[in-house]
């Protein structure tokens, strides 16, 4: 332990740099966007319940959620950078870990349902995909996923404390100058933690986001091509399905009339045949003065009836689900916007995660000397997927956009008020 405390005397005992000063700066920033960000985020789920009741924002809420959790361990890292050695000790240490488990093994299968929940959008039926992503099954999902990564967080501390550790390092492992979990030097458990928290999700991320792009490419042609063929042959046939239903209602409309003629005529006829000498029935002061006909016929006007015929025509075609998918806007909403949440996602993801990731997997067959700066920086990196995942959700979202903008709005409104 003497070579230990020299060490950490000679580290905070060093000049005074501005490399760890900015990079506390850095990852404080990164705390106040991602904690508040996340928050606002669960925040617009709370008061609109609209959000909630689409099952599959609640994917949104799920990753949120992992990434608060992340934020929240942020600030260690503050004091770490600062101070250049781990200055809390192996209990908060061990806290640390935990909860770092538990936001990124979440955030990646988050990322993964996500993914097969873009995929059963456009492989399945609109239908069948509201059955399959149903609320009872989004929350189920993101129950697993919860309770899973708790399991791995729980696995790691038990295997922390149930054995001795520093036999394996010949006690050259010290908390005092870095904060790693032991656990994670065993290649066995490395290698099954790295498959089941990291490899496969990522496997299933990108194989179900490339197969979403390439099934989403092919409806966008077919719908293009539909959109060509309504363009040039839409008009002329509406327009001629449109007059042959007209001339069709009129002829029925003037047979009718025809009909009604000849029993005006018969009825007038036996009237004026008829015992008492009873007036004859006039065709015409019939048309004119009596608002019914006889025999409870209302008297047909051959101009409105000429006149409704296009609106009876129109009135007769009700759309399809074929139709309605067709709509440019159906086909935003339904489809494009989720493409490009799923995109923004995906890369943003790949880019902060990659590097940490193939650390990881790079590090599990090297013993401790394995460089603990490099972990240290590339593990800060990874935390800008917390920071960048509430404006992806703000910026892709337009309820989730509209709640922020009134908050800020309202927030405004009353500092002028103030002022």
């Amino acid at each position: 332990m003497a070579t230990n405390q020299t060490n950490v005397t000679d580290i905070s005992s060093r000049p005074d740099e501005v490399g760890p000063v900015i990079l506390a700066v850095a990852l404080s920033l990164i705390v106040a966007v991602s904690i508040s960000g996340n928050l606002l985020t669960i925040a617009a789920f709370v008061k609109d319940r609209s959000l909630r009741s689409k099952p599959t924002n609640l994917f949104i809420l799920g990753l949120s959620c992992a990434d608060l959790v992340i934020a929240f361990t942020i600030p260690l890292k503050v004091g770490h950078a600062l101070c250049s050695y781990w200055p809390y000790g192996k209990t908060v240490c061990q806290l640390e870990v935990f909860f770092n488990d538990v936001g990124v093994v979440s955030g990646m299968w988050c990322m993964a349902a996500i993914a097969l929940d873009r995929y059963l959008l456009i492989s399945r039926d609109y239908a069948r995909y509201l059955d399959l992503q149903s609320h009872r099954n989004v929350v189920r999902t993101i129950a697993v996923v919860f309770s899973m990564s708790i399991v791995v967080a729980v696995l790691e501390i038990t295997l922390w404390n149930v054995r001795d550790w520093m036999e394996d390092y010949n006690d050259s492992y010290s908390f005092d100058r870095y904060c790693l979990s032991p656990p994670r030097k065993n290649v066995i458990y490395a290698s099954t933690v790295f498959f089941i928290a990291l490899f496969l999700p990522i496997l299933l991320m990108v194989a179900l986001s490339l197969r979403f792009l390439v099934l989403l490419r092919r409806r966008l042609q077919k719908f293009k091509k539909q959109s060509n063929v309504l363009k040039h042959t839409g008009a002329k046939s509406s327009k001629e399905t449109t007059q042959s239903q007209a001339f069709c209602l009129i002829s029925e409309i003037r047979k009718m009339a025809i009909m009604e003629n000849n029993e005006l005529e018969e009825t007038s006829n036996v009237k004026a045949n008829g015992a008492g000498g009873s007036t004859p029935f006039n065709v015409r002061n019939a048309d004119t003065h009596s608002p019914e006909r006889p025999g409870g016929h209302t008297p047909i006007n051959m101009e409105q009836a000429h006149m409704g015929t296009h609106e009876q025509a129109s009135n007769q075609h009700h759309p399809t689900e074929r139709d309605i998918s067709s709509k440019p806007e159906i086909m935003r909403d339904r489809y494009i916007r989720p493409a490009i949440i799923l995109a923004a996602l995906i890369t943003t993801f790949l880019l902060f995660s990659l590097p940490y990731i193939i650390f990881i997997s790079a590090i599990v067959r090297i013993d401790k000397s394995f460089p603990h700066v490099v972990h240290f920086h590339l593990f800060n990196v990874l935390f800008l997927n917390s920071c960048i995942g509430p404006i992806i959700y703000a910026w892709t979202h337009p309820k989730i956009h509209k709640f922020h903008s009134n908050l800020f709005a309202s927030i405004k409104n009353k500092i002028l008020c103030k002022g």
